[in-house]
């Protein structure tokens, strides 16, 4: 049986400040380009802290996890920026 990657805890940590930086992209109102550079770097981060373990992989493994886990990424950071808007009072 494959084992399992894990999640270091500076991976862990580096996902909680990521979605706290885009909370506070939406709470002070950060338009789209802004929004746009912190997922940039939201990619460039989880690339950075997944890519020991993303290494062991198969490549076409690889690929299909890494597309699917930025896929998730995108998706958590736009409702956590959304969330900050509508905290904010920006809608």
């Amino acid at each position: 049986m494959a084992k399992k990657p894990d999640l270091t805890a500076a991976g862990a940590g580096a996902d909680l400040a990521l979605a706290a930086g885009a909370l506070v992209l939406g709470l002070t109102g950060a338009g789209a380009l802004y929004a746009g550079a912190g997922l940039l770097f939201a990619v460039l981060v989880w690339l950075g802290t997944r890519w020991p373990r993303l290494r062991q992989m198969a490549p076409m493994r690889r690929l299909s996890q890494s597309a699917v886990a930025l896929g998730v990424l995108a998706v958590v950071l736009g409702i956590t920026y959304w969330i900050g808007l509508l905290l904010g009072g920006h809608t």
